[in-house]
C-alpha cells in the first residue's frame, strides 16, 4: 500500500524540478551576450511508477505516477554546423592574411602616381632627351646624374620595404605561434576540468565545453586541425600529424628566428647579380621532436605563403627587371663619349664605362657610379659615327639612352646566365603588367574575403538560431516553469491539508 506521504514526495520532486528549470532559465539570460555561450535546457522526465509489474504487486488499476526528476541539462548545440564553421574559418584566415600582404605591396608601388617607378622612370627619359639637345650643359648632365640618383634611390627603397614587409610577415608569424601554444595549453586544461567535474560528478561540463569550442573556433582560424574526444571529454588535436593536445598535456611549438640584420657581404663576395640575399625567414617546429611543421590552411598557411611566394616573387620580380635595365643602359652607355674624350684631355677620361652599379647586397639593389657623381662630364653622352670624330656638342648617345624608353629590353622570364636575351615588353609596360596583375590579385583576394566572411556569417546565424539565448523564448520559459513550480506549492498545501485531516481530524467520533 502507498504511503500517505507519497503526494508529498510527488510534489517535492516537482518542486525540485521547475526550480532548477528556473535556475538554468536565469543562467540563459544571464549570458545572452556571452561570446561563444550555448544555450542550455533542462531534460526532465518521468520516475518509475508505483510499481511496477511483478506477481506480487499490489491489486488495481493501472500504475501511480510517482512524479518527474531532472535527466540532463544539456547545451543545445549542432556539431555539425560547427564542423562547417572550423572548415569555412580556416580559408577565410588564408585568404586574409594573403589579402592584407597584396594591399601592402600595392602601397609599396604605389602606382599610377608623381612618386611612383614610372614616374621616376619618366623623369629620368626625359633628363636624357634633354641631355641628347644639350650635351655641352652642365646642368643638363647634373639633371641626368640627379635623376638617375633618384631613380636607384626610390627603387632601393621600394626593395627595402618589400624586405622588411617580408620581416614583418615573419614576426606574425612567430606571434601566431605563441597564440597557438597558448590555446593548445588552454584546451589540454580544460580537457582535465571537463573531466573532473563529467567523471566525479556525473554531470556535463557544458560552461566549460563553451570555453573549449571558443578555443577551437579561435584555433581554426590560424591553421587546419583534426579532432577527436574520448570517452573521458578529453579532445585530442592533431596539426600535421602531430598532436598539439593529447589529454591532459599539450606540445608545444618552437619559433625559431631568422636574423633579418644583414651585413653587407662586400666587394670580394660573389653574391651573384640575381642571387636571393634575403633572409629565407623563420621555420616553425615540434618542440618534442624538432620536425618542422607545415601548415596546409589557416592564417598560418596564408602567411607563410605571403613571405615565402608573393613578397619574395615580388622582390625577385623587381631584382630581375632593374637587373635587365642597368645591364641594356650601361651596355650602350659604354659605347659612347664622354667630354673629356670630346675635349681631347688626357687622364682618365673615358675610363667611366657603366653609370649604373649592380650591388644586390642585401641592403641595395643599385646606385649610380662614385665617378659620375663626382664629375657629371664623365656621363657618355656622344656617339662617334662614320665619318664624324668626337667633339663636344655630339649628343646622340644620350639620344640613343634615352630611346631605350621605348624599347623592349626587358624580358618577363630572364634569368642569370641566359643566353642571347630577347626583351617582351619595354620598361614602362613590364611596369604596367606588374602592377595591373598585382591589382587584379588583390581584387581576387578581397573578393574571396568577403565570400568566406558572408559564408561565415550565414553559418553563424544558422548556429546561433540553435545555440544562441532568444529573451523571448526565456521568458516563455521563465513563466511556464514559474506556474508549473507556483502548482507543485499549491500541491505541497493540499497534500497537507488532507494529512492535517487524517492525522487531527480522523477517528475522533464520539471522544
Amino acid at each position: 500500500m502507498r504511503s500517505s506521504f507519497f503526494g508529498l514526495e510527488t510534489a517535492r520532486r516537482s518542486l525540485y524540478s521547475q526550480k532548477k528549470a528556473l535556475e538554468t532559465t536565469s543562467h540563459n539570460i544571464a549570458n545572452a551576450n556571452t561570446e561563444g555561450y550555448t544555450r542550455q535546457k533542462v531534460r526532465m522526465s518521468a520516475t518509475n511508477p508505483y510499481t511496477k509489474p511483478a506477481m506480487n504487486s499490489p491489486t488495481g488499476p493501472g500504475q501511480i505516477g510517482t512524479g518527474v526528476e531532472v535527466t540532463d541539462i544539456e547545451r543545445m548545440r549542432d556539431d555539425f554546423i560547427d564542423q562547417q564553421i572550423r572548415n569555412e574559418s580556416r580559408f577565410a584566415g588564408d585568404w586574409s592574411a594573403k589579402h592584407d600582404t597584396l594591399e601592402k605591396l600595392e602601397v609599396i608601388y604605389n602606382e599610377p602616381s608623381e612618386s611612383g617607378l614610372r614616374d621616376v622612370f619618366d623623369q629620368f627619359w626625359e633628363s636624357l632627351q634633354t641631355l641628347a639637345d644639350e650635351p655641352e650643359d652642365r646642368t643638363a648632365r647634373s639633371q641626368v646624374m640627379e635623376r638617375g640618383v633618384s631613380l636607384a634611390d626610390t627603387v632601393n627603397h621600394m626593395y627595402t620595404q618589400m624586405v622588411d614587409l617580408k620581416e614583418d610577415i615573419d614576426q606574425r608569424i612567430g606571434t601566431k605561434v605563441s597564440e597557438i601554444n597558448s590555446i593548445g595549453r588552454q584546451i589540454a586544461d580544460l580537457n582535465k576540468q571537463i573531466h573532473n567535474v563529467e567523471l566525479s560528478q556525473d554531470k556535463n561540463a557544458n560552461d566549460l565545453r563553451d570555453k573549449r569550442d571558443v578555443l577551437l573556433d579561435e584555433l581554426s582560424e590560424l591553421t587546419d586541425y583534426e579532432l577527436s574526444e574520448d570517452s573521458r571529454g578529453h579532445l585530442q588535436v592533431n596539426i600535421g600529424g602531430t598532436a598539439l593536445v593529447r589529454g591532459e598535456k599539450a606540445n608545444q611549438m618552437v619559433f625559431e628566428e631568422e636574423d633579418f640584420d644583414l651585413a653587407d657581404p662586400g666587394e670580394e663576395e660573389d653574391i651573384g647579380d640575381l642571387e636571393e640575399v634575403e633572409p629565407e625567414g623563420s621555420v616553425v617546429k615540434w618542440e618534442h621532436t624538432g620536425q618542422e611543421i607545415n601548415f596546409r590552411d589557416g592564417e598560418m598557411k596564408g602567411l607563410f605563403d605571403s613571405r615565402d611566394e608573393i613578397v619574395q616573387d615580388q622582390i625577385n620580380e623587381l631584382r630581375s627587371v632593374m637587373y635587365q635595365f642597368q645591364d641594356k643602359f650601361n651596355d650602350v652607355h659604354s659605347e659612347g663619349f664622354d667630354y673629356h674624350e670630346a675635349q681631347g684631355e688626357e687622364g682618365d677620361s673615358g675610363d667611366v664605362e657603366e653609370f649604373f652599379n649592380w650591388l644586390n647586397n642585401g641592403d641595395d639593389l643599385m646606385e649610380v657610379d662614385d665617378d659620375i657623381r663626382d664629375d657629371v662630364f664623365n656621363i657618355r653622352a656622344g656617339y662617334e659615327t662614320e665619318g664624324e670624330g668626337k667633339y663636344p656638342g655630339n649628343g646622340e648617345n644620350a639620344k640613343r639612352l634615352a630611346q631605350l624608353k621605348h624599347e623592349r629590353i626587358i624580358d618577363e622570364d630572364y634569368y642569370e646566365g641566359k643566353e642571347d636575351v630577347d626583351g617582351t615588353s619595354t620598361f614602362n609596360d613590364f611596369i604596367d603588367a606588374t602592377v595591373s596583375s598585382l591589382g587584379v590579385e588583390a581584387q581576387e583576394a578581397e573578393k574571396m574575403v568577403e565570400n568566406q566572411d558572408l559564408l561565415l556569417n550565414q553559418l553563424k546565424n544558422r548556429r546561433e538560431a540553435v545555440s544562441g539565448v532568444s529573451l523571448d523564448e526565456e521568458m516563455t520559459d521563465m513563466i511556464k516553469y514559474q506556474q508549473a513550480y507556483n502548482a507543485a506549492s499549491r500541491m505541497v498545501t493540499a497534500v497537507d491539508e488532507q494529512l492535517d485531516t487524517i492525522i487531527n481530524r480522523m477517528g475522533v467520533v464520539g471522544r
